[in-house]
C-alpha cells in the first residue's frame, strides 16, 4: 500500500534533497564483473606477436638480400617508409591540431645536438642490422638481439644514469659471454640448409661483429632517448620521429656514396624487397612501437624486456619453415641460452635493486596504519611490483 504522496512543489530545495536521499533506491544494476582471464592474457599474447613481427622482418629481409637486393638501398627505403608512418602517427596522436613543426623549432640547441647523436645511432642501428643480415642468417641475428637491453643497462651504468650492481654486472657478463660464443663458435655460413649466399666463415664473423655494433647503437640509443624525452617533454612518438628523420637524412647522403654508380640497385626486381620494405616500416617499427607501449602499461617493463628471449626460438621456427633450415650449431644454441639468461638476470636484477632502493628511502611504516603498502608508496609504478 503506497503512503501519501508529497507535492514536491511545496517543499524547499533542502527538503527535496533530503527526501531524495532517504528514498529507497530502486534496483541498480550489479557492478560489472572483473575482466575475464582472456583479457588479462591479451597483453602477453600481444608481446608474442611483437617478437614474432621482429622475426618475420628478419626473415623477409634475409630473403630479399638473398635475391640480390642491395642492403644499403633496402635500409634506405625501409627508413623512409618508417618515417612516413611515424609522421602520420605523431600527427594523429600527439599533434591532431597541428604544431609538429613548431615543436621541432622550439627544441633547445643542447637538445638538438642530442637529437643529432640519436640520429647517428639510429642510422647505425638500421643500416648496421641490414648490412649484417647480408652476411649472417636470420636466426643468427635473432640470437644477438636479446643482448640490447643488457647493453642499455651497461650504458646507463657507464654514463651514471644508473649504478652498476652485482646482479646487473653478472647479467651483463653472461650476455657478453653468450655473444662471444655466437661470434666465435656459432659460425654457420650455410645455416644448416638456410641459404646464405655462400658466405665464408670469415664473412659470418664480420657480420656478427657488425651486428654487435648495431646492438651497441640500439642500447645507447635507448639510454639517450630516455634522457632526451625527460629534457624536451616531447611525446615519445614525436621524439622517435625527429631522430629517425635525421637518420633518414644521413642515409640519403650515405647511400649513393656506398652504392656507387649502380642505378639499377634502386629498382626492386621482385616482390621480396618490396614486401620487406613495407613490412619493416609498418609492422617492424610502428606496430611494434604502439603495441609495446600498450603492453608495458598493462604488464611491466620487466615482462616486456624478458619477452625478447622469445626471438631466438620464434626465428628458429620461421627459418625451418620458410628458409629450409635443417640444423643449428652447438655454438648458436649455447650462445643463445647464455644471452637469454644474461638478459633475465639483468632485467630482474635491475627491478629488485630499484624496489630495494625505493624501500630504503621510504618513510617508516606507521604501526597504527592498517592500509597495506602499495607499489606507488614505494616510489615505483604499480606495474613494476609483481
Amino acid at each position: 500500500m503506497e503512503g501519501p504522496r508529497l507535492d514536491k512543489r511545496s517543499l524547499s530545495d533542502d527538503e527535496q534533497s533530503t527526501q531524495f536521499i532517504n528514498q529507497e533506491t530502486p534496483h541498480e544494476p550489479a557492478p560489472s564483473a572483473a575482466p575475464p582471464n582472456k583479457s588479462r592474457a591479451l597483453p602477453y599474447v600481444a608481446l608474442v606477436a611483437v617478437q614474432l613481427s621482429y622475426c618475420v622482418w628478419h626473415v623477409l629481409g634475409k630473403i630479399a638480400l638473398n635475391g640480390g637486393t642491395n642492403p644499403f638501398v633496402l635500409a634506405l627505403y625501409r627508413q623512409a617508409g618508417a618515417c612516413a608512418c611515424l609522421a602520420a602517427l605523431a600527427r594523429c596522436a600527439d599533434f591532431p591540431r597541428g604544431g609538429l613543426v613548431r615543436a621541432a623549432l622550439a627544441v633547445s640547441a643542447r637538445d638538438r645536438r642530442r637529437f643529432l647523436a640519436l640520429g647517428c645511432l639510429g642510422f647505425g642501428n638500421i643500416f648496421g642490422f641490414v648490412v649484417a643480415l647480408s652476411y649472417v642468417t636470420a636466426f643468427n641475428s635473432a640470437l644477438l638481439h636479446p643482448v640490447i637491453p643488457v647493453i642499455a643497462a651497461a650504458a646507463a651504468a657507464a654514463s651514471g644514469v644508473e649504478r652498476l650492481t652485482s646482479r646487473v654486472a653478472f647479467g651483463v657478463g653472461l650476455a657478453a659471454a653468450g655473444a662471444l660464443v655466437v661470434v666465435v663458435f656459432g659460425v654457420s655460413g650455410g645455416g644448416g640448409g638456410e641459404a646464405n649466399a655462400g658466405a665464408s666463415s670469415a664473412s659470418v664473423v664480420l657480420g656478427n661483429v657488425i651486428l654487435l655494433g648495431q646492438c651497441v647503437c640500439m642500447g645507447c640509443l635507448l639510454v639517450l632517448q630516455k634522457a632526451l624525452i625527460e629534457s624536451t617533454r616531447l611525446p615519445p612518438t614525436t621524439t622517435t620521429l625527429f631522430y629517425n628523420l635525421i637518420a633518414a637524412a644521413i642515409a640519403l647522403v650515405a647511400t649513393p656514396l656506398l652504392v656507387g654508380d649502380d642505378a639499377g640497385a634502386y629498382v626492386f626486381a621482385s616482390w621480396a624487397p618490396v614486401a620487406a620494405t613495407l613490412y619493416g616500416a609498418v609492422f617492424g617499427l610502428c606496430f611494434v612501437y604502439v603495441v609495446l607501449g600498450w603492453a608495458t602499461a598493462l604488464t611491466s617493463p620487466t615482462v616486456v624486456s624478458l619477452s625478447m628471449t622469445l626471438q631466438p626460438p620464434l626465428n628458429a621456427l620461421l627459418s625451418v619453415v620458410f628458409m629450409g633450415r635443417r640444423s643449428f650449431t652447438a655454438g648458436e644454441v649455447a650462445g643463445g641460452v647464455l644471452i637469454s639468461a644474461g638478459l633475465a638476470v639483468t632485467v630482474l636484477g635491475r627491478r629488485r635493486d630499484r624496489v630495494a632502493d625505493a624501500a630504503d628511502d621510504a618513510p617508516p611504516e606507521n604501526p597504527f596504519d592498517d592500509e597495506p603498502r602499495r607499489g606507488d608508496d614505494l616510489g615505483v609504478p604499480l606495474t613494476e611490483v609483481v
